[in-house]
């Protein structure tokens, strides 16, 4: 019986040995509560504060820059909320291409500005400089497109948002693992991902912040992660993640240059595919992404069609996904309401192999005919 193919590690990466280990080594040491100074709850801040302090290093920041969430959900809408100012007329600037994390928080702020995107999926340049001002507090861009894996003018964005005296927020979800992340020399003050994207477990992520950053609390009943996130932490998480983490970047180098050389395997294949289109265009990304759309076959059928099949692709964000609704990313690109619905997303990762993409460029074009000639298309 053949192994699923799974090419969706935008939606999650399976978890990795090191994460699974270091979980399992708190598991065995039984209960201990960071923020209770009995011995069990000693231990328990011990790898907690080791666990943070690994995090940190890798990302050349302060232990104390560093926060434990549930994710980059909860880290996102921290650094949106968490961030109003109590009084005045700034507003808050997002990008069209954001997930649903920044963009349900971000409509809270008082006449929140868009910044929007390219055809080629990255925030326009000549509009975020019109538009980055004084009227703005705190701009929200993404590291890496969590659609199409395009890298975004991050440095760029932190040039003009220091000019005008803006505080910057990342999502950097997609970037872990296929960048390296140093979150003070890039120029951001705040910064979100989650754990589950590189291999850690999930319900798990940070959020930094820089020295000085008036963040407020949006939860209270705790003292925990210095007043700003109320909530026993989830050590053994904690722990996951920063295994996972030192093990992600550790490989980096060689998983970036072997994926890459699948991506384009896998581009060139299924680019040869009559009425394929890949969206965004020829514009940097970080390798093992690719969003395409095949004319005439509805993307959540071709995904449908392929897990029967055994083999796992996305349709964009999760999030999105489950919702049923075209991807409002793709949208925002300027694709029509059918392409978007037409698009598919396949994400690769530590554990895809040259069988599994030799599976996909086969399947996925045989899928694809199969559906155009159960809809009579062509």
């Amino acid at each position: 019986m053949e192994q699923r193919v799974y090419a969706n590690y935008a939606a999650g990466a399976p978890l990795r040995p090191a994460a699974k280990q270091a979980m399992e080594t708190v598991f065995a040491m039984g209960v201990g509560n960071p923020s209770d100074p009995g011995r069990e709850g000693r231990a328990a801040r011990r790898v907690l504060e080791e666990s943070r302090h690994t995090i940190a290093s890798l990302l050349q920041v302060e232990p104390g820059d560093i926060f434990f969430t549930s994710g980059a959900t909860e880290s996102c809408n921290l650094a949106l909320l968490g961030m109003r100012p109590a009084a005045g007329h700034r507003t808050l600037a997002l990008s069209a291409l954001e997930h649903s994390a920044v963009r349900a928080p971000a409509k809270t702020w008082p006449h929140p500005v868009v910044l929007p995107a390219t055809p080629q999926g990255v925030v326009d340049p000549a509009a975020a400089e019109t538009l980055l001002n004084e009227t703005i507090f705190l701009c929200s861009v993404m590291t890496v497109s969590h659609e199409l894996g395009t890298l975004q003018p991050l440095t760029g964005i932190a040039r003009l948002c220091q000019q005008a005296g803006i505080f910057l927020h990342t999502d950097a979800t997609q970037a872990v693992g296929r960048l390296p992340l140093y979150p003070a020399k890039w120029g951001v003050s705040l910064l979100s991902f989650s754990a589950h994207k590189f291999g850690g477990p999930q319900g798990a992520g940070i959020l930094y912040r820089k020295q000085g950053v008036p963040l407020a609390p949006v939860m209270h009943g705790g003292g925990q992660e210095q007043g700003l996130r109320p909530g026993t932490e989830n050590v053994a998480a904690a722990a996951g993640m920063a295994a996972a983490l030192a093990e992600a970047l550790a490989h980096q180098a060689d998983e970036n240059e072997r994926l890459s050389l699948l991506t384009e395997k896998l581009r060139d294949t299924l680019l040869a595919v009559p009425g394929a289109a890949e969206n965004g265009g020829d514009i940097p990304r970080v390798p093992g992404f690719l969003s395409l759309r095949f004319q005439g076959v509805r993307g959540p059928d071709l995904a449908a069609m392929l897990d029967v099949q055994g083999i796992t692709i996305g349709t964009g964000s999760a999030c999105e996904a489950a919702a049923g609704r075209p991807s409002p990313v793709l949208r925002a690109m300027g694709l029509s309401e059918q392409e978007a619905a037409e698009s598919v997303r396949l994400s690769l990762g530590y554990r895809t192999t040259e069988s599994d993409i030799d599976r996909l460029c086969q399947r996925i074009p045989e899928t694809v005919s199969r559906l155009r000639a159960l809809s009579g298309s062509r």
